[in-house]
């Protein structure tokens, strides 16, 4: 079983899905707080293996006994303290002083359901143009970074902190422990003509 904090969050719910796609039990925990997120909700919820609450007390953390736990969101209350030995994976960057916390550098991330404009998208105050070669090359899936994500949850030993490239960007420098290359599974303008059709299908919703 994992347990997947922000589980609507963008990134958070496609690793739900993969998750669950997998065979595996997840344990989600988020706000439904605008219409997008209720929309996800419809597209997993039914999942016999996927269970969902808005909140968690204490009571029910110690119940939980998950292979490792995804957090997604900072302004979810989670009490760290109830899973010392158990890998916890976060994007959040917050600097705890536990052993068991991955940090996560996220690549630069395209896919389904993501906020967007027609031309490009917003992460980490940059514009990423669908069209350039910022995208063409540094850009990354993100069903694909989400299938690297589950592939940690079984290495033998990790550091404290993990950051993802491309194979375009490994060629360009060296890559030391700390830092992984992911494999497209399509080249991104293959990959983004697709995502482009479920976005026309879709559009209401973004």
């Amino acid at each position: 079983m994992f347990l997947v904090i922000g589980c609507f969050n963008w990134v958070g719910y496609h690793l739900t899905d993969a998750l669950l796609v997998n065979g595996d039990k997840v344990v989600g925990i988020d706000y439904l707080d605008h219409t997008k997120k209720e929309e996800l909700v419809l597209n997993i919820g039914r999942n016999s293996n996927f269970t969902f609450y808005e909140t968690i007390d204490n009571s029910k953390l110690k119940r939980l006994d998950p292979k490792a736990i995804f957090v997604f969101d900072s302004t979810i209350d989670f009490n760290y303290k109830e899973f010392s030995n158990v890998r916890c994976f976060t994007c959040m960057h917050e600097k705890r002083a536990r052993n068991n916390i991955i940090e996560i550098t996220l690549p630069f991330l395209y896919g389904e359901w993501m906020e967007r404009m027609e031309m490009g998208y917003h992460q980490d105050q940059a514009f990423i143009r669908f069209d350039s070669q910022l995208f063409s090359e540094d850009a990354v899936y993100v069903k694909d970074f989400v299938q690297a994500l589950i592939q940690l949850v079984d290495a033998s030993l990790l550091p404290d902190s993990i950051r993802y490239y491309t194979p375009e960007q490994a060629m360009k420098k060296s890559i030391n422990k700390r830092e992984l290359i992911i494999l497209p599974s399509m080249s991104n303008e293959k990959r983004f003509k697709k995502v482009e059709v479920f976005y026309r299908k879709n559009s209401e919703f973004h």
